[in-house]
Order: C-alpha cells, then sequence, then structure tokens
C-alpha cells in the first residue's frame, strides 16, 4: 500500500488586488485601501502603488507598501489622479488592479495673473486678469481691492476676470489688487498695480464778481473750481451785449481780468469758464453787468455850406449815445493857429462860423459831451472859398532909363487864394490913355516909354473869384536919354529869385536855458566820408562781412567818454533807474522841479541830447516804470515837448519794458499834477499816432505821441527803408517855432533810441552839408548820455540807413532832372 505525501507546489505569479478604493481625500493627499488578491498563490511580500495626473504626459509615481492601504502625499489640489497598484510575490509582481481614478480637494488658488489697466477714460478704468495657475478650484470668485492711491480701499468680489471702476476722479491714480477665492479659501493678492484717470473737463470756477467798473472797462475776480480735474491750462471768460450781442472771448492766466474796449452804458453778460487739456469746462453762472455812462462817439453826417467869409457846419448825434447828450463843443480856428471854443446846445446841432478869412484853411473839432466828459471829436480841415485879392504892394520902380521902368511889387497883403496873375498898366501922366500887360511875376519891365517922361504906372491882382481892386498909382519918371550900362544882369537875377546872401542854419535855445554843459569832440578825418563817397566806403567795409563794422564800434565803444553819474547812484533814485548799468549823466541831466509839498527829487533817467542845428534838439530817457510816470509827465510839461517818440512795445517776449504811461482813447487820468486825455488815436502799417491833451492848473497844450511799432524784439526793424520813413514823418512833424525839445524813450533809452536820434542827425546834417560821420555822431551822443546805440547790431543798421538814404537822394535827383529834360 503507498502512503500518502503532501506536496507545496511552488509560490507564484499573485492575482491582481481588488477592491482598490479611496476612503480620505484631502486638497493634497489621497488615502487609499484594497484587497488581497484571490485565490492565494503565496506569501505577499509587497504592494507597488503607481499614481499620475490623469494625462498621459504627466510623469507616474510610485511606492511600495506592506499593507493593503497607502496614503499618497503632496498632490496639487483639485486634480484628477490616476492610481493602481499591484502585488509581488517570491514569484514575482502580479498584473496591476484596474484604475482607480481620484480627485484631489479643492485648495487655496494661486495669484490671478497678467492684471493690466486698459481702457481708461477720464472717469473710469476697466481692470483685467487671467486665471491664477493652477486655479485648485472650480467657480472661481475674485476679491478686488482697490482705491485712491494712499486713501481709503474698497473691496468688490466678482465672478470674471475683469472689474470696471466708474465714478473715478479725472486725472487720480488708483491703485489696483486681486486676489483669487474658491470654496478653500482666499488666495494670495497679486502685486499692486497703479493707473491714472485722464485729464477731465473742470468743473465751474466760483464766486464770479466784479471788482471795478468803468465806462469802457469792467474788471472781474472768481475763484478757482472746486475740481480742477487735471492741471489748469487757463480760463475763457466771455462777454457779449445782453441779450443776444455777438460772444466775446478772452483768455486769462490768472483769476482775474479786464475786459477793456466796450460799450459805456451798457448791459453786458459775463461767463467763465475753466480749461484743460481735456476741453473747455462748464461755465459759471452768468453775471450781468452794466458799464457806466461814458463819453460819447464824434457827430455823424456833418455837412457843411461854405463861401469865401462864412462856414456853416450841421451834423447829426453820434452814433452811439453812453447816456444823455448834455451839449456840444466846437473847437475851431485857423490850421495851426489858437482855437477858440463854442459850447452848442444839445437841441442846436449847428455852427455859423462868420467873418472869415478868404481861402483860408480852418480846422474843426465837433464832439457831443455828457456828464461823463467830451467825446471823440469829428475833425475837418476846411477851406473857404477864393475871393478877390486886395491890391498889390509896395510898387517901386527898381530902374529906371530914358525908354523903360523896371516896376517891382509885393503879393496882396490878402490874397484870398491863388494869384493867377497881375495886370500892369501905365500911361503918360494925366493922359488917361492906359497900356496893358499881363504877368504871372511880381514884376515887370514896362519899355518903349519916353525919355524924361513922367509915367502913372498901376497894378491889379487877379484870382479865381475875379480881379480886385487897382493898387494906388504911382507916379515916376524916365531918365534922360544918355548911354548908360546894361542892368540885365540885375533883372535877371531878380527874376529867379536869387538873394545876395545863403541861408545859414539857425541856432534856437529854450527860455530858460537848462543847465547842460556842452563837451566837445575831436574829429576824426579817417571816419568822415562824404556823400558821394559813401557807397565805396561802405562797399570797402562790407567786403569782410561784419566784421569791419565789429570792429569800428568795438573801438567806438573804447573811445566813449565816462563822465559822473552822482544824482542816479543816490539812494533815493536807485529805484528810477530801470537798468542799473543806464544812469544818466550829471553833466546833462534833465531836472525836475517837483513842488516843495511833493517831496520828491529833481531826478529823471533822462538827458538833453544836441541835434544838428539846435542845442537842445532832444532828450533821451528811459522807458518810464510805475514809480516815474508822475515825474515823466513833470519833465514833458516843464520842458514845453511837444512831441514824444516811443520805440518800444510795453510787454516783449513776455517782459515789462515799458509801463503805459497814457490812456486809452477818450479816457482822461491824473498823473502827479498833469492831467492828460487821449484825444485821438490813428493805427497806421509800422507806427501808432496819437494826441494827447495835457493840463496843468489851467493851461493846456497838445502833445503828438509816435509809437514805432516795427521794431521787432530782438535786432533790428526788417528793412531800412520803414524806418527811414518813420523817421522822415517824425521830422514832418516838428515845427519851426520848437517850444521845446522832441522826446524820444525805448526802454533803457540808449539803444534805440541812440539809433532814432543819430539817424535823424545825420539825415538832417545831408542837407546843408556833404560830409558823413556816423562815428563821431555817436561819439557825440555818449558824451551826453552813456551807452547810445547799444549794439553792433544797431551800429550796423545805422550803416545800412545812411546807404538808403544816399540812394533814395540820388534816384530822386534822377527823377528830377528826367523831369527837366
Amino acid at each position: 500500500m503507498v502512503g500518502k505525501m503532501s506536496v507545496r507546489t511552488k509560490i507564484g505569479v499573485p492575482f491582481a488586488p481588488v477592491a482598490l478604493k479611496a476612503d480620505e481625500v484631502t486638497n493634497t493627499s489621497i488615502s487609499v485601501n484594497w484587497k488581497e488578491p484571490q485565490p492565494f498563490y503565496g506569501t505577499i511580500l509587497a504592494y507597488t502603488i503607481k499614481w499620475s495626473k490623469k494625462s498621459a504626459v504627466n510623469p507616474i509615481n510610485s511606492t511600495d507598501v506592506e499593507l493593503t492601504n497607502c496614503k499618497i502625499e503632496n498632490l496639487e489640489p483639485y486634480t484628477e489622479y490616476s492610481v493602481q497598484v499591484r502585488a509581488s510575490t517570491e514569484a514575482g509582481p502580479g498584473p496591476w488592479s484596474s484604475i482607480l481614478t481620484v480627485r484631489s480637494a479643492v485648495g487655496i488658488p494661486s495669484v490671478p495673473l497678467n492684471i493690466m489697466a486698459i481702457n481708461i477714460t477720464s472717469t473710469s478704468i476697466l481692470l483685467t486678469w487671467t486665471e491664477p495657475e493652477p486655479a485648485n478650484g472650480p467657480d472661481l470668485e475674485y476679491l478686488v481691492s482697490w482705491g485712491i492711491r494712499g486713501s481709503a480701499i474698497t473691496q468688490v468680489i466678482v465672478n470674471e476676470l475683469e472689474f470696471s471702476a466708474t465714478d473715478l476722479i479725472p486725472h487720480t491714480e488708483y491703485a489696483f489688487q486681486v486676489a483669487a477665492k474658491t470654496t478653500a479659501g482666499l488666495g494670495t493678492y497679486s502685486q499692486r498695480i497703479f493707473a491714472q484717470t485722464k485729464i477731465g473737463l473742470p468743473t465751474p470756477p466760483q464766486n464770479l464778481t466784479t471788482v471795478e467798473v468803468t465806462n469802457t472797462s469792467v474788471t472781474i475776480q472768481w475763484e478757482a473750481p472746486e475740481l480742477s480735474n487735471g492741471p489748469l491750462l487757463d480760463y475763457v471768460v466771455q462777454f457779449f451785449e445782453h441779450p443776444n450781442g455777438a460772444i466775446n472771448e478772452k483768455n486769462s492766466s490768472e483769476k482775474t481780468t479786464k475786459l477793456e474796449s466796450l460799450k459805456p452804458n451798457t448791459l453786458y453778460t459775463v461767463r467763465v469758464s475753466a480749461q484743460t487739456e481735456a476741453g473747455i469746462g462748464p461755465s459759471t453762472d452768468d453775471l450781468e453787468v452794466q458799464t457806466g455812462i461814458g463819453v460819447p462817439g464824434p457827430p455823424t453826417n456833418v455837412s457843411s455850406v461854405i463861401n469865401a467869409t462864412s462856414i456853416i457846419l450841421t451834423w447829426y448825434p453820434p452814433e452811439h449815445i453812453p447816456g444823455h447828450i448834455a451839449d456840444y463843443l466846437v473847437s475851431w480856428g485857423v490850421k495851426d493857429t489858437q482855437a477858440s471854443l463854442v459850447v452848442i446846445e444839445n437841441e442846436k446841432p449847428r455852427y455859423d462860423a462868420v467873418g472869415l478869412l478868404p481861402y483860408t484853411e480852418y480846422v474843426f473839432d465837433i464832439a457831443a459831451r455828457t456828464e461823463a466828459g467830451a467825446g471823440t471829436p469829428e475833425f475837418l480841415s476846411l477851406r473857404t472859398d477864393v475871393a478877390i485879392p486886395t491890391s498889390p504892394r509896395k510898387l517901386e520902380p527898381t530902374e529906371n532909363t530914358d525908354s523903360s521902368i523896371l516896376l517891382r511889387w509885393f503879393e496882396p497883403e490878402h490874397p484870398n487864394g491863388p494869384i493867377l496873375n497881375y495886370q500892369v498898366k501905365w500911361s503918360e501922366y494925366l493922359s488917361g490913355e492906359f497900356k496893358t500887360h499881363d504877368t504871372e511875376s511880381n514884376w515887370y519891365n514896362i519899355t518903349g516909354l519916353k525919355p524924361t517922361t513922367n509915367y502913372s504906372l498901376s497894378v491889379v491882382a487877379k484870382t479865381s473869384a475875379g480881379q480886385g481892386p487897382w493898387s494906388t498909382v504911382l507916379v515916376t519918371s524916365t531918365k534922360d536919354k544918355k548911354p548908360s550900362s546894361s542892368n540885365s544882369g540885375f533883372i535877371l537875377a531878380l527874376a529867379l529869385g536869387i538873394t545876395g546872401r545863403p541861408r545859414e542854419p539857425s541856432v534856437e535855445y529854450i527860455n530858460p536855458r537848462p543847465d547842460i554843459q556842452l563837451v566837445g569832440l575831436q574829429k576824426n578825418p579817417r571816419r568822415t566820408f562824404t556823400v558821394h563817397d559813401f557807397e565805396q566806403k561802405y562797399t570797402s567795409i562790407h567786403r569782410y562781412g561784419q566784421s569791419g563794422f565789429l570792429q569800428e564800434f568795438e573801438e567806438l565803444k573804447k573811445e566813449s567818454p565816462q563822465h559822473p553819474c552822482n544824482a542816479a547812484k543816490m539812494e533815493e533814485n536807485l529805484t528810477k533807474n530801470r537798468w542799473v548799468k543806464i544812469l544818466a549823466f550829471d553833466h546833462s541831466r534833465v531836472k525836475i522841479q517837483p513842488d516843495a509839498a511833493a517831496n520828491r527829487s529833481n531826478f529823471i533817467n533822462a538827458n538833453y541830447i544836441p541835434g544838428d542845428s539846435y542845442l537842445l534838439e532832444y532828450i533821451a530817457t528811459q522807458g518810464p516804470l510805475a514809480n516815474t510816470i508822475n515825474d515823466f509827465w513833470t519833465a514833458v510839461w516843464q520842458q514845453s515837448v511837444p512831441m514824444i517818440v516811443m520805440l518800444t512795445q510795453c510787454v516783449e517776449r513776455a517782459v515789462k519794458t515799458c509801463e503805459k504811461y497814457w490812456p486809452n482813447q477818450g479816457e482822461t487820468k491824473l498823473y502827479g499834477d498833469i492831467q492828460v486825455q487821449t484825444t485821438n488815436e490813428t493805427i497806421l502799417t509800422s507806427h501808432v499816432l496819437r494826441v494827447f491833451l495835457i493840463q496843468y492848473q489851467n493851461q493846456q497844450r497838445h502833445v503828438l505821441h509816435v509809437h514805432f511799432t516795427g521794431w521787432p524784439a530782438a535786432g533790428c526793424p526788417r528793412s531800412p527803408e520803414e524806418f527811414l520813413h518813420f523817421i522822415r514823418v517824425v521830422r514832418s512833424q516838428v515845427s519851426d517855432k520848437r517850444p521845446g525839445p522832441m522826446l524820444v524813450h525805448c526802454s533803457a533809452g540808449v539803444g534805440r533810441t541812440g539809433t532814432f536820434i543819430a539817424m535823424d542827425r545825420l539825415m538832417q546834417h545831408v542837407q546843408n552839408k556833404d560830409d558823413i560821420d556816423i562815428y563821431g555822431t555817436v561819439l557825440d551822443m555818449r558824451n551826453y548820455r552813456p551807452e547810445m546805440v547799444f549794439t553792433g547790431d544797431q551800429y550796423i543798421f545805422l550803416y545800412s540807413c545812411v546807404l538808403q538814404m544816399i540812394q533814395d537822394r540820388k534816384e530822386n535827383m534822377e527823377n528830377i532832372y528826367d523831369t527837366i529834360s
């Protein structure tokens, strides 16, 4: 009998574990367990677990355990993982179990990405971002924390990847942060970003009020807007005649402005807006303001009826009457003589000027007057009609022969018009049989007479109005017949009007004569040219460009004299000097005589400058300062200045170069003791003509103001022709009876002033002389005021002007020769 024998088969490869499941899941770990494989093929030495993200591209992780459970750690939140397990015996590992798919729990999200501020306007900012990576959960919310930089913040939860911040303040910097949120909690905030809203329209200015109201101007002020919403560029002021006048605009960088050139006695509407780069904001509420009663405009439709001895004027009221017209003022008289003033009632706008001189030019100023004063006058220059002349005067037989009498006479005392001709009549004394002859000259040689015979002679003048009365009869006799020398040469000289002595230029002194010390200079022949040689000399110097002129100017500066300026350096006078280096020489300075009660010095930064023929031709001075305007007008009055020449603008390149020292047209201002009224203003291409009526106590004078506007802020005028024309305009207004010197100023009173005076002197000089000395002329002026003709450019410009002047003279002479030919 065979016995039983037990035999154990070898250990085999196990089956796959079963019932693999997850029993605890967090956002960073998964705990799994399983059951041993069945059937049993041997002792399980170990279990191998492998896991990976549910994607073929993700790496596989694995670990070995001995038990039937395992905790997989260091996982990513809210991520699906694939898990498998297999058993191993001594025979080797068995097959993998089926795949277990498990998602880790939701975690706290990471920081949102790509935060940007876009679509920025003045009142909104759109904030965008992308999801955090990883998001660590579904259905993310975002907490946006934002506010004005440095101020309190606001928090907003949104479900989208953007947030629009609205109703923001323009031109303001805002800060933004974003954090993502899951059910597990709030993630980390992003880095703070900053964004500034764009500039917006400002709110209206505040508290618009009037400061001062006159009949032609309104000064207003206001406060800044409550919200500027960006840097303010300026303010825009709109004003118009109420209710529907044309709108005028004015920009102002300040919170006040003066609206000028308004109509008197007129209601205006004013409003103000602020302006930024975004545009003009809303305006203030309308402010209505009434200008004061003003001086009226000129009378209209002025007409005249003229004969030889009367002018009858009629007119209508002004177009714009800023108040009730009280009366009319008619100022009239013979041109260039003292005028008479007549007051005409408002109801009778007519004036009869009678008893006038025939063929005489009369000037009339007719002005309406309100309680504010007289308005702009209507100016008329009218000439009475031609009348018959009075008798020729002073008949004189200047040479009698045996057969002729040379008769001369003076024109009538009152020609009463252009004399067309004279008629001479003669006869033998008491014969009554006259012969006649017409002549246009004031002499006639009567021939064919008998020797030693008495003749009756008479002359009558004739105008277009007819023939006047005959002169008193002159009785003279011819000589005895005998040889005599010829007198034809003498008669020819009389006919051509040649006089025996050439006219010398006169020298006039103002009385009382100011205390001015003349300082002599030695002429330098090397610098003096003849008019004929000047063009050649100019070309020679100009051959090397401007260097030759500039070298000459440097030599002039070295040779320029220096004189004491003690008065200008006195402490009480320091503020009266516009420029600290331009001081008035003591020996030639103008001294004002202030009233004893005024308690101010006699100093003004001004000097006398001699002219070509007159010792006191000019006063050169600086442009008035705010504290020297009264002194300026005192000097004008005391020096009997008939004309002021101004060569600067009041402001050039944003720098005040001269205080405005005169009132607007039609206005009157008091400067110390001197009352000044601008009665007329005429704007021309290169200059402005103004007429000032100045009054001290009960005395009045007219002063002409000639303002050259063609001098650029830098350099010299663009052409010599324009400057020479201006000088001729000024010179044409200079009367032979100079009451006082011409006053010339720019800003410092040396550069443009020196250039003008030098050129005017040279133009006067060449009328009687044949030499030209630019160097000597400037050097002579520098004896009386320092730095006259201040720059090399001005010195070169003088040469150009002289060249142009000589070329103009040559062209004029050629035209005269052509006419004669």
